[in-house]
């Protein structure tokens, strides 16, 4: 009967350490499963970090051709003028411009 008692406690114990074996086992799974879903708010960040740097990226060269297509404006603004019949030295061109910037609106 002692043997018997013996064995009862010692499988008693193994019940109990395959439980809190398997818990561990999904502690374990769990701590992998957070440290993926943290990777993936990093990885989540990241991406929508670069996505903005594209687009600040798109809005730079928008600019960058504006300011390119205003001086080619300006440019052939005056070329236009020059070979307009009414006058075309560089002084009348400046003067036009001042006497428009100048007129109210």
């Amino acid at each position: 009967m002692v043997y018997l008692r013996h064995f009862l406690v010692f499988t008693h114990k193994m019940v109990f350490l395959r439980h809190f074996l398997v818990f561990t086992h999904k502690m374990v799974y769990l701590r992998h499963f957070l440290v993926f879903t943290h990777k993936m708010v990093y990885l989540r960040h990241f991406l929508v970090f670069t996505h903005k740097m594209v687009f600040s990226r798109h809005f730079l060269v928008f600019t960058y051709k504006m300011v390119y297509l205003r001086y080619f404006l300006v440019f052939t603004h005056r070329i236009v003028v020059m070979f307009h019949p009414s006058g075309g030295s560089v002084s009348s061109v400046l003067e036009k411009s001042r006497q428009y910037l100048s007129s109210p609106r």
